[in-house]
């Protein structure tokens, strides 16, 4: 088995995930992105467990195409859900099969049930570029 397939989800994920509730504001949610230089935000209940997520891609349609105020449009109006996550456990391969299959570019890790990270296709792609192609496949759907 190459390295590259030895590669697990928690080996490349980022920890520090950026998080908000779902009554802040989808302004907040674009703040926070900006601010931490990140493409998403996880949603998360009042019991801090991930219930959604919304990217800039949300922001863009759900926000300003469909020009609501972004000052009073709330996070769980605008955000993708159900969620969909991945184990930390699980190969970048299976990873990046399943974002090409859902057509999403980030999946948020949990271990045990709790959030403890976030990959997007950008960090696969970066250390496994081999799963470029599988990404792509992404791309060619939308």
């Amino acid at each position: 088995m190459s390295e590259i397939e030895d590669l697990r989800v928690e080996d490349i994920m980022t920890a520090n995930v950026v998080t908000m509730g779902s009554e802040e504001s989808a302004y907040m949610a674009a703040k926070l992105m900006s601010e931490k230089k990140v493409g998403s935000v996880i949603v998360v209940d009042d019991e801090g467990k991930p219930v959604g997520i919304i990217t800039e891609e949300d922001l863009i349609r759900r926000v300003l195409a469909s020009r609501r105020d972004p000052e009073t449009t709330r996070a769980r109006d605008i955000m993708s859900h159900p969620l969909i996550t991945v184990d930390s456990g699980m190969s970048l391969r299976e990873a990046a099969e399943l974002m090409a299959r859902r057509g999403i570019g980030h999946l948020p890790v949990v271990k045990k049930g709790r959030l403890v990270g976030i990959v997007a296709e950008f960090d696969i792609i970066t250390v496994a570029p081999d799963l470029l192609e599988l990404i792509h496949i992404r791309g060619t759907k939308e």
